[in-house]
């Protein structure tokens, strides 16, 4: 269901990254990444960057991301694409 509503997102503003967090077992998030058009980092090198991410250029994830992880993401997520 996240994927999903990352692609509307993504869909609705293809010039912006979007990134759904859900809640998951342990107070951890799965999380979908759906990078902007034209960029120069792709989804899936963006969610390299942690343990269980993976994916496409455009469409990618993080299977686990630990709670204690959540400020860095954003903090990098921000970074990577800012606006």
């Amino acid at each position: 269901m996240s994927g999903t509503f990352a692609n509307r997102l993504s869909l609705s503003d293809p010039q912006r990254a979007h990134a759904v967090l859900t809640p998951s077992a342990g107070g951890a998030y799965s999380v979908s990444v759906r990078a902007p058009r034209d960029t120069g980092l792709s989804a899936v090198d963006f969610c390299r960057r942690f343990a269980t991410g993976g994916g496409r250029a455009l469409a990618a994830g993080i299977d686990r991301l630990e709670a204690e992880r959540l400020d860095g993401f954003l903090d990098e997520f921000g970074s990577a694409w800012p606006g």
